[in-house]
């Protein structure tokens, strides 16, 4: 297994776990979302068909919805500037992707999950967070993956 497959089912893993997740895959191009998809579509395979919806593919952006309302979304650079707005409690995060795009565009978008307990809210730590946010390469072509 290489490091995206492991980052990607690491991911979905929170999804089925844990209720109202929101996890992301920020890919530095159009090829390396592409090869996300395709191994998304892999991992989807092997794992129960109860603990997700579907995978819906349209206008750039790739979104996985679950049972439990989590969902995992898949966006290359031109697609974060017109998804504004969207944040995550995990994500995976490609290490090509120029580090000021990674400030600016990314880690803005990464929040601690939220919790209401007695009718008010708490907030999980940053640790925990951080925990959940994976920095991974992966090759510009699906061949490359294979090896």
């Amino acid at each position: 297994m290489n490091q995206l497959e492991e980052a990607l089912r690491e991911q979905i893993d929170y999804c089925v776990k844990m209720e109202h997740f929101h996890s992301a895959v920020f890919c530095s191009t159009q090829e390396k979302k592409i090869i996300v998809e395709k191994s998304l579509d892999k991992i989807l395979e092997n794992i129960p068909k109860e603990s997700h919806l579907f995978l819906s593919r349209r206008d750039n952006t790739s979104v996985l919805f679950f049972s439990n309302s989590s969902v995992l979304r898949v966006f290359n650079l031109s697609d974060l500037k017109t998804n504004r707005g969207y944040k995550c409690n995990g994500c995976i995060i490609d290490k090509e992707m120029p580090q000021e795009l990674k400030e600016i565009l990314v880690y803005a978008r990464i929040i601690p999950r939220t919790f209401t307990m007695n009718g008010e809210y708490d907030y999980e730590t940053w640790d925990a967070v951080k925990e959940r946010v994976k920095e991974v390469w992966w090759p510009d072509t699906i061949d490359e993956l294979s090896c």
